[in-house]
């Protein structure tokens, strides 16, 4: 028992950490245990109605960051709790009677994660001291890496609302136009640039996927089609420099589409993604 017990809590432990380093450090931005609950919570949301969705991807961040220090816990705890008796000296305060190894393991091991420090369990082993001070390590960098990933969402969505906010700026300065002015290199280009952005961000920040605006000018779902738009009117132009700038949004596009059919959605033609994008975000579809 004791080596089951321990070789469980090791790898709970261990593909805990695999599954924190997927989706903080990993290109791909998202690990097995992120992906599930990020798709489960969103489905569950979808049914709920917008106001779920307006809390879905706050939500989603802190149950990812409360299941991860939960497993890492309580697969501490599974290390742990074959030793309890003998690998571990208590405080004079703790009375032998009311012990409970079980409830000794987890509190000690939710003591070390927190790097709480009481001092009331302390390891008498070397091999335990060293593994609770490397507890208390991969604890403190699990806060760390929680509070920078919670940053590091909030500048990918300014980004991206940022992009959606021009493009539905642009479409509602050009509607106001007496004769619609064709689209030039420069803005094109703007957009291509802001747009290659956004890919990046979201293929290594997938949480990010499932926040939903509640304004629809900020969210780039309903932008996008107008981006599509612009890039179609650039293919037309007969200015060289405007059809190249619109060629690269073109691709641009497509890229972007790849990733949200590949990721999120389903592989599709680019005009379905970008509807199924709208769809799947909760937004009406275009007129």
């Amino acid at each position: 028992m004791t080596w089951i017990s321990t070789a469980a809590g090791a790898l709970l432990v261990v593909l805990t950490l695999r599954d924190i380093f997927h989706t903080l450090l990993h290109p791909s931005g998202e690990g097995f245990l992120s992906k599930v609950l990020s798709r489960s919570l969103w489905r569950v949301a979808a049914r709920l109605g917008s106001r779920a969705r307006d809390v879905a991807g706050p939500a989603l961040l802190v149950l990812v960051i409360v299941v991860w220090t939960v497993l890492v816990v309580l697969g501490c705890a599974l290390v742990y709790l074959p030793h309890m008796d003998d690998g571990f000296v208590f405080s004079g305060s703790i009375v032998p009677a009311r012990r409970n190894d079980l409830l000794d393991a987890v509190y000690l091991s939710a003591v070390v994660t927190g790097t709480l420090g009481f001092g009331d369990v302390v390891a008498r082993d070397g091999w335990l001291r060293i593994l609770t001070a490397a507890q208390g390590l991969v604890g403190f960098a699990l806060l760390t890496a929680a509070l920078s990933w919670v940053m590091q969402a909030q500048q990918v969505l300014g980004r991206r609302r940022t992009l959606a906010r021009y493009l539905q700026a642009h479409r509602r300065g050009v509607s106001r136009s007496a004769v619609a002015p064709e689209p030039t290199s420069l803005v094109l280009d703007r957009v291509a640039h802001d747009l290659a952005g956004a890919h990046v961000d979201l293929g290594q920040s997938a949480s990010t996927y499932y926040f939903h605006e509640r304004d629809p000018g900020s969210a780039l779902a309903v932008a996008l089609p107008y981006a599509a738009e612009l890039a179609r009117e650039g293919r037309a132009s007969a200015d060289p420099d405007v059809r190249d700038s619109a060629a690269v949004l073109e691709v641009a596009l497509d890229d972007f589409a790849d990733l949200l059919g590949t990721r999120f959605v389903a592989p599709a033609p680019r005009a379905d993604v970008l509807d199924a994008y709208r769809h799947h975000q909760g937004y009406d579809r275009l007129d």
